[in-house]
């Protein structure tokens, strides 16, 4: 076992781990619901590990391009669809699939 990525945001250590299990990478969670209290301490963050130490530089190239990714910037759109406000990074709305306006 080798630990891959640590977070305090499960949802980006769960991204991580849906990128790795669709390589075919074994992989868990340590810490899953340990950090949901008032105080983080780094030694419980949601842990991002591998089951089989041969793949671990494979892992870390599956995930590099990812984590390095610059966030979008822009404002959030209003879909003319819905009416709904949508994240500036998604290029379609959350609610009911209208591609963004050009």
């Amino acid at each position: 076992m080798r630990v891959i990525y640590s977070d305090p945001e499960s949802s980006k250590v769960g991204l991580y781990k849906s990128i790795l299990e669709e390589a075919g990478i074994l992989c868990f969670i340590q810490n899953d619901n340990t950090s949901r209290g008032e105080v983080v301490v780094p030694a419980f963050y949601p842990t991002l590990c591998i089951t089989d130490d041969g793949r671990y530089e494979e892992a870390l190239a599956l995930l590099k391009d990812i984590h390095l990714a610059e966030p979008v910037a822009g404002a959030d759109w209003m879909c003319p669809k819905c009416n709904e406000s949508v994240p500036s990074s998604f290029e379609s709305c959350w609610n009911c699939e209208t591609l963004k306006p050009a």
